[in-house]
């Protein structure tokens, strides 16, 4: 049982310190500079979980738009309805 089988068994998620503790685990001695360097050469990286990132502020006092399409999506021709989060347009104001 080597580091790289421990890297792929656990779905590439694990980074130097739970390989190193995994390894000793299983009744390998090794530091973590050992299996740092070794997943260096390797090319190895642990995936790390991107931190939850806010985007909404639903608590606030401002005027909410009026709901003009009423779930009728619709449409007798094309470009008659658009609909999108205006978050995410983009106008000449920004």
């Amino acid at each position: 049982m080597n580091q790289d089988e421990v890297y792929d068994e656990h779905k590439q998620r694990y980074g130097v310190p739970r390989i190193t503790d995994e390894l000793r685990d299983r009744g390998l001695q090794c530091s973590e500079n050992r299996v740092a360097r070794r997943m260096k050469s390797l090319g190895l990286k642990g995936i790390q979980a991107k931190k939850f990132k806010r985007t909404t502020d639903s608590d606030h006092d401002q005027p909410v738009a009026p709901d003009l399409i009423k779930q009728d999506f619709t449409a007798l021709s094309a470009n008659q309805k658009w609909v999108s989060n205006m978050t995410y347009v983009w106008t000449d104001e920004g």
